[in-house]
């Protein structure tokens, strides 16, 4: 259909990319909604390459090592992290533990055995 004034071919094609966008938006929501491990997998995988760490776990070891605690995780002081032993290597099997904020903060823990590089 053509327009007499070109601004309307812009306003129509603006609020055509709105309610598409509006669109997507409630899908991811939905999405969000229903699958709240994956979702924060992905966030947890995608931060750690943001911070230039490894991140060697698939979705299965991921759910499997947070198992009944995966609504006690979060950034308070008191909810629990992943975090690293030494705060060396990538995350694996193997070399992650589960801490409160605190804890992980407090220090590098090291696996039983394995002497402490610091000293």
């Amino acid at each position: 259909m053509p327009y007499a004034n070109p601004a309307d071919k812009v306003a129509r094609s603006k609020r055509q990319y709105k309610e598409k966008k509006g669109y997507f938006a409630t899908k991811f929501a939905r999405w969000k909604a229903r699958n709240p491990k994956k979702y924060a997998f992905l966030g947890q995988r995608h931060t750690s390459k943001q911070r230039g760490v490894e991140f060697n776990l698939t979705f299965e070891e991921w759910v499997a090592f947070w198992g009944d605690d995966f609504d006690k995780r979060g950034t308070a002081p008191h909810k629990l992290q992943m975090g690293r032993y030494g705060d060396t290597g990538a995350y694996e099997v193997g070399n992650i533990y589960k801490a409160t904020k605190a804890e992980n903060q407090g220090g590098p823990r090291y696996k039983e055995g394995v002497a402490c590089l610091s000293q």
